[in-house]
């Protein structure tokens, strides 16, 4: 292991003794995410051991391999970081948990825009199906909880109408394809996928794998307590949603009464500013390869909770900021943010005059030195 020496000194009791790498490494296996992300502050050694433990522990493979052959892991993700998509659903919540669902579908979010170059990628590798299976599962019960015109789509985070796709207005088209009895389920977003992720029903599902990172926007009570904030009201639709994650193990909370949690700056349920990429989010970079950048502009996305007086539900609130010489669009939440990136174009036309060249690079540049405080600390992983 790079960086490593053959162990580390520690003091256990008074006594100090030393624990050699294996014995680090076997200990790392078996450390919540939170753990482990404070290890690898404690010294040169205890990093390097941590994001030897993140590669092994968050091969990218334990999430693709029930999905696709080992010789498409690259090419997808490839494909993933030329159309902007990103993975999220039930099976990035079993990979970040590591646990096991028995997830049938791979949920990937792509943005409209962009979703041609994706989809001519799984069409040349993958078998296409029809959107509504064949065998249809009816939700509708005597207590008239749920309408009739709802049918589920196997594992997906939504329900799906019989005539008009999606029932979350963020969803432009879902497109199936299929992989010994798995179903990809490429969902095209009508502006950024993370616009349709930050809609969830809880904050359970707000997870994300990009082609360089994966990242868990509220990793301790995910991860750690398995408790999830409801998002938005209460619906049938998304109570079906909930109970799945209940028969999971998780449990749910509908109102934050409790005005600390609300307003501290250091519980990620306040109503401060929040970033996928910033010191609340679990960030894992993924296995480099050198056809994929370094630097994840999903990153700069954000969002801010806001709280209804006196019932205390959360709802996510952000804007979709759109330009064209972003590759995909934005979500910002609040006028700062927004400024932060306008001053980003300005800036960067007084320097370069080509109205065709990507700003996606200098924009994360830009927001994330405007709010430095915000956002952990992410490095690549040496091989």
């Amino acid at each position: 292991m790079p960086h490593f020496t053959n162990g580390q000194t520690v003091t256990f009791h008074g006594t100090k003794t030393f624990v050699c790498l294996d014995i680090w490494l076997n200990i790392a296996c078996y450390l919540e995410p939170e753990d482990l992300a404070r290890l690898g502050k404690v010294s040169l050694n205890m990093r390097a051991l941590r994001n030897h433990a993140l590669l092994y522990r968050y091969s990218i493979a334990k999430l693709l391999r029930n999905f696709m052959p080992p010789r498409l892991y690259l090419p997808f993700r490839e494909a993933q970081q030329r159309s902007r998509a990103v993975i999220s659903g039930s099976a990035v919540l079993e990979y970040l948990a590591e646990a096991d669902f028995g997830i049938p579908d791979l949920d990937i979010y792509v943005p409209q825009a962009r979703s041609k170059m994706l989809l001519e990628f799984m069409t040349d590798n993958f078998e296409i199906v029809p959107t509504v299976p064949k065998r249809k599962v009816a939700l509708f019960s005597p207590n008239n909880l749920v309408p009739p015109y709802i049918e589920a789509q196997n594992q997906s985070e939504f329900l799906i109408h019989n005539d008009s796709g999606y029932s979350d207005t963020s969803i432009a088209a879902v497109h199936n394809f299929h992989y010994k009895g798995r179903i990809l389920q490429v969902i095209s977003c009508l502006t950024s996928p993370m616009d349709t992720i930050l809609r969830f029903h809880s904050t359970v599902v707000m997870n994300v794998v990009t082609a360089t990172h994966a990242y868990c926007l509220y990793p301790r009570p995910t991860l750690t307590h398995m408790r999830g904030l409801i998002n938005g009201d209460r619906t049938p639709e998304n109570d079906l949603c909930l109970d799945k994650y209940k028969g999971r193990g998780y449990s749910f909370i509908s109102s934050v009464p409790n005005s600390s949690l609300r307003s501290c700056a250091l519980s990620p349920l306040s109503t401060k500013r929040r970033f996928v990429g910033d010191v609340h989010s679990f960030a894992i970079p993924l296995r480099r390869s050198e056809t994929l950048p370094v630097k994840d502009t999903i990153m700069v996305n954000s969002w801010e909770l806001w709280y209804k007086r006196y019932c205390w539900q959360a709802e996510t609130s952000y804007s979709v900021f759109s330009a064209p010489r972003l590759s995909s669009p934005m979500v910002a939440c609040n006028s700062k943010v927004f400024s932060a990136i306008r001053r980003a174009f300005t800036s960067h036309r007084n320097v370069v005059d080509d109205d065709f060249e990507e700003m996606d690079g200098v924009v994360t540049d830009v927001v994330k030195d405007k709010f430095p405080s915000s956002f952990a600390f992410i490095e690549e992983i040496d091989e």
